[in-house]
């Protein structure tokens, strides 16, 4: 069976080979408009390589940032940044389909709330993942936790090429126009991202508060 990653790349391609011909109108000083987008689109959608080239890109690209940046992008802190570091303390307190008295019962860990440090919480949430991973809910907001989240990581990649490329080339272009489409992008998977995040941290919780 594919991986979850290997199924998040027909979603995850398209988008930079978006951000790669944005790069190179932008570099070139080139006011888009929508047969410009149109045609690079369909001439890159057309070649086997660009799409092979863009799935290794992916791939190396996910492997210079390490899983702990990727979720530092998403939720902006550092250490403790991935959402299992707060699975109880505050997730399993805001979803009501969570039997927090029930888990306590299960993990002695949970009992004292005063000695529940991030480094606890993450790891007894990742033992109750591993348990409930097959979970059709559980397994479908782990795919889209990891697909927002690489999203959201390579956006920042892209919107700081775009940086790059503006002040080595200095196009004589809309800077503002570019930049907020990559601004945008940010914003939309840096959101879904968030809250896959927390929705995949609640699914599992609730997962084994009825199993």
């Amino acid at each position: 069976m594919p991986s979850l990653k290997t199924l998040n790349m027909p979603s995850i391609v398209p988008v930079t080979l978006i951000n790669t011909g944005l790069i190179y109108f932008f570099s070139q000083g080139v006011e888009i408009d929508t047969q410009i987008v149109a045609s690079f689109l369909t001439n890159w959608k057309l070649s086997g390589l660009a799409a092979a080239g863009s799935t290794a890109t992916i791939g190396a690209l996910g492997l210079m940032l390490p899983r702990q940046v990727k979720d530092a992008l998403v939720y902006l802190r550092w250490p403790y940044a991935a959402p299992g570091h707060r699975a109880f303390s505050i997730y399993a307190q805001r979803d009501m389909r969570v039997d927090y008295d029930r888990l306590k019962t299960e993990f002695p860990e949970l009992q004292d709330q005063w000695s529940l440090t991030p480094e606890i919480e993450n790891k007894v949430w990742y033992r109750i993942f591993k348990k409930h991973e097959k979970v059709p809910a559980v397994s479908h907001a782990h795919r889209m936790w990891l697909m927002f989240r690489d999203l959201t990581s390579l956006v920042y990649l892209f919107l700081g090429a775009f940086i790059i490329a503006g002040l080595y080339f200095k196009p004589d272009v809309n800077w503002a126009f570019y930049l907020s489409i990559v601004l945008l992008e940010l914003l939309i998977f840096w959101r879904a991202a968030w809250n896959s995040g927390e929705q995949l941290i609640c699914n599992v919780l609730a997962s084994a508060s009825t199993h």
